[in-house]
């Protein structure tokens, strides 16, 4: 009996058969359905990403046949997947807030809540006449690399103490084009150079209470600890910051971060205690407030 088109998602069980790219995607979508709830939207991606097409010369290529090396090859991707890596590691790239950034082990993967920041980062950017950012926390350097994007001629600094972390960083500026120093440093210790305080630090620190990692998804505990771990109560790097920043930021400087679900309120409370004032609160798509920030006195 001839096989049906289609494939187990384990490699090595039997001869390949002739496998379409709307099979792949049917095939690809029930074995991850255990895995995530979006379960369609990751199928499409890994297909996209395995015929080395966008989703519109897939779906109007749905008939067209996947190689002996393609069927493998994805079959590998699933595998992984269900093993619990993420699905920006596998596809080595990810998208945000326009930019095509590369991901991988040891750095943290960009999400949508973080387009918020650079959202706030934009607009008190927008009203200065030479404003010099920095992305404390830098990682691959989605902030920064968005920030010099939309800021032209604006100084961007992307200051980042991980060097598995710093690699990417510096593959994403060139990737992109842009004009960002990269600094490798921990950002509690990094001084501007002369002449140049910034105007806006934006920072999306760890803000992960330690006890909580063991309970985050299987894909996000595969991202760096480092990245996630925000101390005892997932206060400790806002509570650093927020004297740190007040020694480099430039007079009416602003502090902008990125927080955790019930954060805003504790984080509000420390940069009024450290003087900060006109302080914002930004709320993400899902209604939660996601930015928090204050201006130094001018």
């Amino acid at each position: 009996m001839r096989a049906k088109a289609g494939y187990s998602g384990r490699p090595g069980k039997g001869p390949l058969v002739s496998v379409t790219a709307a099979a792949a995607l049917k095939s690809t979508e029930a074995a991850l359905t255990a895995v995530t709830p979006d379960a369609a939207f990751e199928a499409a991606e890994l297909v996209c990403s395995v015929l080395g097409v966008t989703k519109t010369r897939l779906y109007l290529n749905r008939q067209a046949a996947l190689t002996a090396g393609q069927q493998r090859r994805l079959q590998s991707l699933v595998r992984r997947r269900q093993q619990g890596q993420p699905l920006q590691y596998l596809l080595g790239r990810w998208s945000f807030y326009n930019v095509e950034l590369l991901v991988g082990p040891g750095v943290l993967i960009p999400r949508a809540d973080t387009e918020i920041l650079v959202q706030q980062l934009l607009q008190k950017a927008a009203g200065q006449k030479a404003p010099v950012i920095a992305d404390y926390c830098s990682g691959s350097g989605a902030v920064a690399i968005a920030a010099a994007k939309n800021l032209p001629g604006a100084k961007v600094f992307a200051v980042e103490k991980s060097k598995r972390a710093y690699a990417y960083l510096c593959k994403n500026i060139l990737l992109n084009g842009v004009q960002v120093q990269p600094v490798l440093q921990n950002a509690f210790l990094w001084q501007p150079p002369q002449g140049a305080a910034p105007t806006v630090i934006a920072c999306n620190p760890p803000y992960i209470p330690k006890k909580d990692l063991k309970t985050l998804a299987p894909e996000v505990q595969r991202e760096p600890a480092m990245a996630l771990n925000g101390g005892a109560d997932g206060l400790y790097f806002y509570r650093r910051l927020v004297q740190t920043a007040k020694r480099v930021l430039a007079p009416g400087g602003w502090l902008l971060f990125e927080v955790g679900i019930y954060q805003f309120k504790p984080v509000c409370a420390l940069l009024q205690a450290a003087g900060y004032r006109n302080l914002l609160v930004q709320k993400d798509l899902n209604g939660i407030e996601r930015v928090v920030g204050g201006q130094l006195p001018g």
